[in-house]
Parts: C-alpha cells; sequence; structure tokens
C-alpha cells in the first residue's frame, strides 16, 4: 500500500542518485559554493569572500555556514555543495504530505500533495542545485506547518519551533523568509485574531527575532551602511522596483510561465482552490485559508516585483500542490469513475518525475560545455603557479566556476555598456576594485592581453578566431566552446 514512508524513500532516491554527477551550474551554484570553500580554507565562518578575495554581502549566512559544514565533513564535491538543498526538498515533500493531511483529516489529500510536488520538474531541478529557493521554500513551510499545530494544540514547544522556522527562512534568504510569519499574521487576522496576543505566539515570534538578529547586526556593525546598501537596498529594493535594469516582466510573467510548464498542475489547484474557498465560506473550514492566503502570499509579491527570475517562483509550489492535491482528494471519494479520473490525472506527473531523472541518469556529461569547462580549470590549475589569474572575456558565467573549480582569482572582462551600468549600481563596486573590467572593443581587449603577465585569457571560440592574427599569444588549452589563452608578454 503507498503510505507516506513509500513517498520519502521514492523522494530520496530520485534526490540523491547522481547527486555528485554533474558539474556546479555557472552562477548562483558555483558562487555560494566557491563562498563556502573559502570559508573552509580560510576558517573565517564571519566574512564572506568571493571573486578572489571581494567582500560578499548579498546574502543570509546559513546556507553557506550549511555548505562548509558539508565540505568540512564530506570534501570540496558538488555532492557535498548540493546536499542540503536536496535535505531542503526532501523535507519540504515530507512537511507538505503532513500539512495536508492535518489540513483535510485526509491521509490521501496529504499523499497527493506531496506526489504533485516531487512531479515538479522546478522543484526537482533546484532541489538538486545549490540555490536557497528550496531551502527557503521548507523553512517557510515548517513555518506555516508549526503556526497550524500551534491554533490546535497550544503548546509551548510548537510556538517555539514556529520562531526557529522563520528566523532560519530569514537566514536562508532575507526577506523571502518573511513569507512565513507574514502567512501567519494575515491568517490570524482573518481567523484567530485573540490569537496575535497570546503569550506562547509572542514569545514563538520574540524567539525567531532573537535568532536572525544578532548575524544582521553583527554585519552592520562591521560593515556599516554597504551593507545596507549591499543587502537591502541592490538586493531588495532595486529588484522589487526594477532599477536594476535586467530581468524586467510583466505582472503575469509567473503565471505565463507556470501555465506553459506545469499546465496541468496550474489547473488543478485553481479548481483545488476554489473548492477550499467554498468550503471554508460555506462550512466555517478556518484552516482552508491558510493555504489560500500563503498562496497569495507568494504570487502577489514576486509578481508586483519588477526584476524576475523563475526561480521566485519555487516558494509558490507547496500551496499549489496542497490545492491540486485537495482536487484529486475530492475526485478519490467520490464514485468509481471519478477514482479512474484521478488516477488519469496523476499518471502525467508520475511519468514527469520518472522521465526528469531518466534524462539526468541518461545524459552525456562529457559532451556538456560546463563539463568541459571544469575539466579544463583543473587541468590547468594543476600545471599554473596559485598567483594566476584569470580573466573571463563576456562569458561572465565562467566566472564562479572558474574561482571554485581552479581556486583562482577570476576577473570578468565584458564590452556590454547594460553589464557596466548594472556594475555600477552594485555599492561593492566591483570594477573599481579590480574584479570586472570594462572594455568597450575588440581593440581594447588586445592591448589589455599586452599589458598582464601571469594571466590566463578565457575567451569564446568566435572571439578566439576574431582575435587571429592580431595577437600572439599562445593556446593553452580548448573545449568545445571555450578557448584558454596564455597572457601576451
Amino acid at each position: 500500500m503507498f503510505s507516506l514512508a513509500t513517498l520519502v524513500v521514492a523522494a530520496a532516491v530520485l534526490f540523491f542518485m547522481k547527486l555528485g554527477g554533474p558539474p556546479l551550474e555557472p552562477f548562483d551554484d558555483a558562487t555560494y559554493a566557491d563562498i563556502a570553500k573559502n570559508i573552509v580554507k580560510t576558517g573565517d565562518w564571519l566574512h564572506f569572500r568571493w571573486l578572489g578575495g571581494a567582500t560578499f554581502l548579498e546574502k543570509p549566512p546559513l546556507q553557506l555556514w550549511l555548505i562548509a559544514a558539508s565540505f568540512k565533513i564530506f570534501g570540496q564535491s558538488e555532492f557535498a555543495a548540493r546536499l542540503f538543498s536536496s535535505l531542503c526538498g526532501l523535507g519540504t515533500i515530507l512537511v507538505t504530505v503532513l500539512l495536508g493531511r492535518e489540513l483535510f483529516s485526509s491521509n490521501t489529500a496529504g499523499l497527493m500533495s506531496g506526489c504533485l510536488l516531487l512531479s515538479v520538474d522546478s522543484f526537482f531541478a533546484y532541489s538538486t542545485r545549490v540555490m536557497m529557493d528550496v531551502p527557503v521554500t521548507f523553512f517557510i513551510t515548517c513555518t506555516l506547518f508549526f503556526l497550524y499545530f500551534g491554533l490546535k494544540q497550544d503548546r509551548f514547544l510548537i510556538w517555539l519551533f514556529y520562531g526557529v522556522s522563520f528566523a532560519l527562512a530569514i537566514l536562508t534568504k532575507s526577506v523571502v523568509g518573511l513569507v512565513g510569519p507574514a502567512t501567519s499574521i494575515l491568517f490570524l487576522l482573518a481567523t484567530h485574531r485573540h490569537q496575535i496576543l497570546t503569550r506562547n505566539f509572542l514569545i514563538g515570534n520574540c524567539v525567531g527575532v532573537l535568532l536572525l538578529a544578532p548575524w544582521h547586526i553583527w554585519a552592520y556593525w562591521r560593515y556599516g551602511t554597504i551593507f545596507l546598501r549591499e543587502y537591502f537596498g541592490y538586493h531588495v529594493w532595486q529588484r522589487i522596483t526594477g532599477e536594476i535594469g535586467v530581468h524586467r516582466h510583466s505582472f503575469w510573467f509567473f503565471a505565463q510561465q507556470l501555465f506553459e510548464t506545469d499546465t496541468l498542475l496550474l489547473i488543478l489547484a485553481i479548481f483545488g482552490a476554489v473548492a477550499l474557498i467554498y468550503r471554508a465560506i460555506r462550512d466555517n473550514q478556518k484552516g482552508n485559508w491558510l493555504v489560500i492566503i500563503w498562496g497569495c502570499s507568494v504570487f502577489l509579491p514576486i509578481s508586483l516585483a519588477r526584476s524576475k527570475l523563475f526561480w521566485y517562483v519555487v516558494p509558490l509550489y507547496p500551496p499549489l500542490c496542497i490545492y491540486a492535491g485537495y482536487a484529486l482528494h475530492r475526485l478519490v471519494v467520490g464514485s468509481v469513475a471519478r477514482r479512474v479520473v484521478a488516477l488519469a490525472l496523476l499518471l502525467p506527473f508520475v511519468w514527469t518525475a520518472y522521465n526528469f531523472q531518466a534524462h539526468r541518469m541518461r545524459r552525456d556529461w562529457d559532451d556538456d560545455p560546463i563539463y568541459q569547462l571544469k575539466n579544463a580549470l583543473i587541468e590547468i590549475t594543476a600545471q599554473s603557479p596559485p598567483g594566476e589569474v584569470f580573466y573571463v572575456y563576456r562569458f561572465g558565467a565562467a566566472v564562479p566556476l572558474t574561482n571554485f573549480y581552479a581556486d583562482r582569482k577570476a576577473v570578468y572582462l565584458f564590452d556590454n555598456p547594460a553589464a557596466l551600468a548594472v556594475f555600477q549600481k552594485i555599492p561593492s563596486d566591483y570594477v573599481t576594485n579590480g574584479f570586472a573590467k570594462y572594455l568597450p572593443g575588440p581593440s581594447d581587449l588586445v592591448e589589455f592581453m599586452a599589458t598582464q603577465r601571469n594571466s590566463i585569457f578565457i575567451l569564446e571560440k568566435a572571439t578566439y578566431e576574431e582575435l587571429t592574427g592580431e595577437t600572439n599569444c599562445s593556446l593553452r588549452a580548448s573545449t568545445s566552446t571555450l578557448m584558454f589563452v596564455n597572457a601576451c608578454n
């Protein structure tokens, strides 16, 4: 018989099988892994460094600390870097099942919700990446799980876990972690106003604030206004207002993306949400409002923000899957014909999960450009002195990978005025500090290459071919897409 244990084991196999096989993804994954590597290397767990020494003030510390701890235990590897995200993905499925089961007093509804979450390609993919979206989703889900149980049982320990959960969410991905307490407050205002001023709820919130405050206070004391400008001003306010100037999309961007990538899930979720609202009004099912407000607390802020990246939608998947799980549950408890329909609707999700993992298992990584870059960096590093600097021209995705795999300073060379405008809005000013350099044209690149010593330039093949005949630099190594060129001394 299908059970929670069966689902958890299946999810664990899917998440952890070949977790350490693929190379790190080019930007966020390699960036966070590089910072964690530097923590282990220097023994400094408070001052975060990347790009060969630049101060990193963009994110809270929790995931960086846990990746560093994983490196200490398992060694520096892709598996160790991804382990925390995968554990959080597994935990999110487990808590989603438990919350769905309690909300609807149905084991079937909970299991349906968990199965749907496991089958979502995006959730599965980000659970096997070194990014903060699945971990913050896990802590948000835990926050609301403990809120619901706290209202049912009102035990001090449950409210303590509630406070710890939302503190860990904020320490994982700053303001995104506010979804948990924001949803809680809105839900209580709508359904349990008297609970807001109760002793245990207030203590739980105080515990959360006391846990998340010390690091933020220390960071402000150590870095002053530069911390506020980068941590809040640049990575929160400028993204909300769209001042960064990249990834700007309309309000309906995430709705359109969900319709294109998860059509059936979205349709089931809409039917489930409507049914939940109807029952909440008709039968005074107050718990139903929790998941409705939860979904709105994620969807509205990310849709109103001007800067949008698709992985911002990851925290929306648990409430969506609970809506859809409830819709399938209502079919299962009906006639035999309705059960057949529910099974028919569930099968595509099972097939999607299997197909995603099968593709991952069959993929030939030898032909992957990132895998080739990783191998070339490791090979060159083994034959080069520690002081050698890598200059990456145009291909910015190679910069964090170079820092992680080559363990060398990497400088981003670019010729895009829009990129210069973005760099100028970052308070740390990587251009002035020598971690990025603007070269308007090919002639500037040639001139710059002639001035460097003990350096390697990473160029895309098309760029290298453009420069053929204009420089006498020797080729150090190459992949199917990139060329590694010695400095022209």
